[in-house]
Order: structure tokens, then C-alpha cells, then sequence
């Protein structure tokens, strides 16, 4: 900030984007641990937990090159009158919240296209199937 101009302008010192998944298998009571169909189910559901950690992991990458990318194109923002500091950092925080929220959609979009592409036909009969020759 400039105290006799007042103006200031804003840089990036740091962005911090956090992306959380928090799996959690639950297989029915009535596929008692440790039972064929129990066995079968838990690989089952563990391969859904695979495939949305690859997916998040992914786009955990193209996020931060893209954010990255961006503030390489402009780290610096201002001068700008010290009246208009909070205009600014609204327009700084949405501009980011955007980038990660177009990346945030298309993951999501890939994670459920790839979710329901193994929760496929010929999936639940491989399923069912294991514990039909197991027997």
C-alpha cells in the first residue's frame, strides 16, 4: 500500500486448494465378514474406492497447472485506489473459485461416468459369480 497515493496492489503469496475425498465401505450385515459374498462385495466396492482416488488425483494435477498457468499470466493485480481493496479481493477469489470450480465439474463428471461404467451388468455378475463357484 501506498500511504500517499493510496493506492495498493495485491499479489499471490500463496493458494491453497484443497480437495477431499473420505471413502467409506459398508457391506450388508446379512454377508456375514470373512463369507464369499462378503469377500466379493468389499472388492467390488474397494475398486469404486481405486477409481475415485485415481480420478481425484487427476484432476488434483490439471487443477494446480491450471491455477498455476494463471497466475503466471497475472501475479499482480493493481495499483488500485485503497477504497476498492475489497471489490479486488472479491474479483481475485471468484476468479480462482472458477477455475477450480470448471476442473471441479468435469471431475465429478468423470468420476460418475467411470463409477457407473463398473457398476456395469456384466460387473454384478462377475460378482455374483465368484461365490456360485466358490461354493
Amino acid at each position: 500500500t501506498n500511504r500517499l497515493s493510496r493506492e495498493m496492489c495485491y499479489w499471490y503469496s500463496q493458494i491453497d486448494i484443497v480437495i477431499h475425498i473420505n471413502p467409506t465401505i459398508y457391506v450388508a450385515r446379512e454377508f456375514p465378514q470373512g463369507s464369499c459374498k462378503h469377500n466379493a462385495i468389499l472388492q467390488h466396492e474397494t475398486r469404486h474406492v481405486i477409481i475415485d482416488r485415481e480420478v481425484v488425483n487427476k484432476y488434483a494435477q490439471i487443477i494446480g497447472q491450471n491455477v498455476s498457468d494463471d497466475v503466471s499470466r497475472q501475479s499482480v493485480f493493481g495499483p488500485i485506489a485503497e477504497s476498492d481493496h475489497g471489490q479486488m479481493e472479491a474479483y481475485i477469489a471468484d476468479h480462482m473459485k472458477q477455475i477450480v470450480s470448471r476442473y471441479t465439474n468435469e471431475m465429478n463428471a468423470e468420476r460418475r461416468q467411470r463409477q457407473q461404467a463398473h457398476d456395469s451388468m456384466a460387473e454384478y455378475e462377475r460378482v455374483n459369480n465368484m461365490c456360485r463357484t466358490a461354493r
